[in-house]
């Protein structure tokens, strides 16, 4: 027969066992974030470029800058502009201190917001989202969301 003594210890036990694996748990993710997230922020330059050269298609110009200081930060800096009798500009700058856990997003014209790193839910990756956008973005799908709000702004439908 159990007892109302023996009841709490398994239930205190129960929830020590669950913090141990939840600590567990954070320290592999944040390992992997900090190891994968050079690479992601690698991809997410890449993306971007590729995206901006792309941008004359449909009457923008763009230009993206790296001014990273290896070992302490990665910026880039993207300058958009609408080609017309009536220019628009825009630019978005990002900011990734090495070892924190966010890209700090800067957009001329709109409130900066934060591109949190996780760990994809559906594997053993890492992914970004934004604080009004529960939605895990690799870096292609960072890229869009990043220039094409800025690319509405200045070019209208």
């Amino acid at each position: 027969m159990v007892n109302w003594i023996d009841e709490i210890a398994a239930e205190k036990s129960r929830k020590d066992e669950q913090a141990n694996a939840d600590v567990q748990e954070a320290i592999a993710a944040s390992l992997l974030i900090s190891q994968e997230s050079p690479e992601f922020l690698r991809q997410l330059k890449v993306e971007l470029g590729a995206m901006i050269a792309d941008l004359p298609k449909i009457g923008v110009e763009g230009s993206l800058t790296d001014a990273s200081q290896p070992e302490f930060e990665t910026r880039y800096y993207i300058h958009l502009r609408k080609v017309s009798l009536h220019p628009r500009l825009t630019e978005v700058n990002l900011f990734h201190r090495t070892g924190s856990y966010v890209i700090r997003c800067h957009p001329m014209n709109r409130k900066a917001f934060e591109l949190h790193f996780a760990v994809h839910p559906k594997g053993g990756s890492i992914a970004v989202y934004a604080d009004n956008a529960i939605t895990y973005m690799n870096p292609h799908q960072t890229a869009q969301f990043l220039l094409r709000s800025e690319v509405d702004a200045i070019r209208p439908r």
